[in-house]
């Protein structure tokens, strides 16, 4: 799918939700679904780089607004931070890796 395609789904997914579009959540809608189980931290970086000015908070408070309508699922495994996936539409389970951390879908 291309950024243009992603990017028109992204903001029908935002419309329906009844959340403004706005570039920050469009970019994180778009980073999640090409980084299953991203952290803030990771998600962060990423909008940094699209995004001059970019701050921590505003990245919590898109990520918390996204998973508040629906359209993120927030993963808190034990002793790890949180992280975010597109997925949210089926109740599957989540493998984590005690060495590296690594986590999988199941």
């Amino acid at each position: 799918m291309s950024t243009v395609d992603s990017h028109a789904a992204s903001r029908t997914l935002l419309r329906d939700a009844g959340l403004r579009i706005t570039a920050l959540r469009l970019s994180a809608l778009d980073l999640v679904e090409s980084n299953p189980h991203a952290t803030a931290d990771h998600i962060f970086g990423q909008l940094q780089t699209h995004h001059d000015g970019t701050s921590i908070q505003a990245t919590y408070n898109v990520l918390n607004d996204l998973h508040g309508a629906g359209l993120l699922r927030r993963i808190e495994p034990a002793g790890s931070p949180a992280r975010f996936e597109r997925r949210v539409a089926d109740n599957h389970h989540h493998l984590i890796c005690r060495t590296c951390g690594e986590l999988h879908d199941i």
